[in-house]
């Protein structure tokens, strides 16, 4: 019987592999510009990336900068009620004193530094600021001008188009506001004090006392007392003049000249 001849196996050869070349990663464009000693700094060490600051650039770091009041962000000194985000998130209780970064508290200390009366009008729908005034005098906005002479920034009788039955008479849309720069003792914090609609007895109170004993010569206790309302529960804060250490009384002014 005839035997089938075996075709011999191919031999396989590889191909010796191809050479390729690394492919530069893309050069990132910097924040800043490149200056000539930055360019030197790259070639010496590769690019820089954005998270590193050349050496030649922390020359622009400075002990005094020159800084306005759009550079500051002082915190308001606020009075908790039932629906404050803080006492929503159960980090509050109603009636407490809130500062940003303190613990809320029953009672808060201040040293009174100063003053200005503003108006603020937002808008009944989105509760944006339509229109205010840091004088209380001349309005910025819609409708603006006049603070004085603006109906919005008076009472006015009902009328069943804001809902109000017949005979009551109707509080400002424009809310005016006594507003306080305060160093507030117990978290070591300048703050701004803001006291308007049922807290405006209590600004009337504090005014007394400050036209009686000057800004930054004494302290003032802050507490609250709950009051009802046709919606039920709030809070009203309430002033009582208090006696604080000199050294309170010298840092508050340091850190009121600081802020100017």
């Amino acid at each position: 019987m005839a035997t089938a001849k075996k075709t011999p196996a191919k031999e396989l050869t590889r191909k010796p592999a191809t050479k390729t070349t690394a492919r530069k990663p893309a050069t990132k464009a910097l924040a800043y510009p490149i200056r000539p000693r930055d360019t030197e700094m790259m070639e010496e060490y590769g690019q820089v990336e954005d998270s590193q600051v050349p050496r030649s650039n922390l020359t622009m770091y400075s002990d005094k900068p020159v800084l306005d009041n759009q550079d500051l962000f002082v915190p308001k000194l606020r009075l908790a009620q039932g629906l404050t985000a803080e006492v929503q998130a159960g980090e509050a209780k109603p009636g407490q004193w809130l500062v940003l970064g303190a613990t809320p508290a029953e009672a808060v200390t201040i040293v009174p530094l100063g003053m200005a009366k503003r108006r603020e009008l937002r808008d009944p729908d989105t509760r944006s600021v339509a229109c205010r005034s840091g004088d209380a005098a001349v309005g910025i906005g819609n409708p603006g001008g006049n603070c004085i002479d603006c109906p919005l920034g008076h009472w006015t009788p009902a009328s069943a188009k804001r809902g109000q039955s017949s005979g009551r008479n109707l509080p400002p849309q424009c809310t005016f506001i006594y507003s306080y720069m305060v160093y507030v003792i117990d978290s070591g914090k300048m703050a701004i004090l803001e006291l308007a609609k049922t807290g405006e007895l209590a600004g009337r109170m504090l005014n007394t006392m400050l036209v009686q004993g000057g800004f930054g010569t004494f302290g003032v206790k802050l507490t609250s007392t709950a009051k009802q309302g046709p919606k039920g529960t709030f809070y009203a804060p309430a002033v009582a003049a208090s006696a604080v250490k000199a050294d309170y009384i010298k840092k508050a002014l340091a850190e009121y000249t600081a802020v100017r």
